[in-house]
């Protein structure tokens, strides 16, 4: 597998294990998401895990994956994220 192709596959883990709970506002076409999350979970998630704040006044997020970013990474931001959102 290239690295490459793993950073998408990943990005697109990540898009689905999130797509039940926020917005993905774009298709996942690279490696890439763009989600829409409650504001008041983006700097308690920054904490934890690096991500870029694509669009802070619709409160837009941009997580990118690597070709070292594993499951376990990606289960990891999915579960931090419901915990921070639900506590």
């Amino acid at each position: 597998m290239t690295r490459t192709k793993h950073a998408n596959e990943m990005a697109a883990l990540l898009a689905e294990k999130l797509k039940d709970s926020i917005e993905i506002v774009m298709p996942v076409q690279t490696n890439v998401v763009f989600a829409k999350v409650p504001k008041c979970i983006i700097q308690p998630l920054m904490r934890s895990h690096e991500f870029a704040i694509w669009d802070n006044q619709e409160s837009i997020i941009r997580p990118m994956t690597a070709f070292n970013t594993t499951e376990e990474t990606i289960q990891a931001f999915a579960d931090n994220m419901f915990k921070i959102s639900f506590s």
